[in-house]
């Protein structure tokens, strides 16, 4: 039986999320305390880790982590995945900070349990206030989503007018709003 591990609502600051809560009650980077493995389907450049995605100081929200460290990724290679291991999450809303290049247009967030069976739990498509620089979004979904192993930003398109850069991911910071499940 799940029990609720924590409920982190959002309540009007975009980057105070379930990630800043476990990041406060380990007193480490959830990725760092083994709470979320992050992974993307391509190499990533040594020097913007994986481990920025979380880093929401100044200095952090500078950083970005991308998918194009050995060229230009594929529809096949357009996501960034959370895996929460003996958890699961189920998704109330979400915040994703753009970085300076290759802004996100059109993604959607989808979860799943055994990584072959995948559920849609938000969608945005042809975002148009997403075409500037350095900037929080926020989103709400419809409701709360069922609770899942898996989460995965998928990104469909973003606003670089060159189609050979379509699925190039850049962005400083995803936050997840919901709920957190142990089994």
């Amino acid at each position: 039986m799940e029990q609720t591990v924590c409920d982190v609502a959002y309540s009007n600051d975009p980057l105070k999320g379930i990630f800043t809560h476990m990041t406060k009650s380990l007193s480490k980077n959830p990725i760092q305390s083994g709470f979320v493995k992050v992974t993307m389907p391509t190499v990533t450049d040594p020097f913007h880790n994986l481990n920025s995605i979380f880093d929401y100081s100044v200095n952090g929200l500078n950083q970005c982590i991308y998918n194009y460290f050995c060229g230009f990724p594929t529809s096949s290679q357009n996501w960034i995945q959370f895996d929460f291991g003996s958890n699961k999450v189920a998704v109330s809303g979400y915040t994703l900070r753009n970085s300076n290049r290759y802004l996100t247009k059109s993604w959607k967030i989808i979860g799943s349990n055994d990584l072959e069976n995948w559920n849609d739990i938000h969608e945005v498509k042809e975002y148009r206030n997403s075409d500037k620089p350095n900037i929080n979004m926020h989103f709400s979904c419809e409701r709360l989503s069922e609770s899942y192993r898996f989460i995965r930003f998928v990104q469909n398109e973003n606003h670089d007018r060159n189609p050979r850069c379509k699925y190039i991911i850049q962005i400083a910071a995803l936050e997840l709003f919901g709920r957190v499940f142990s089994n």
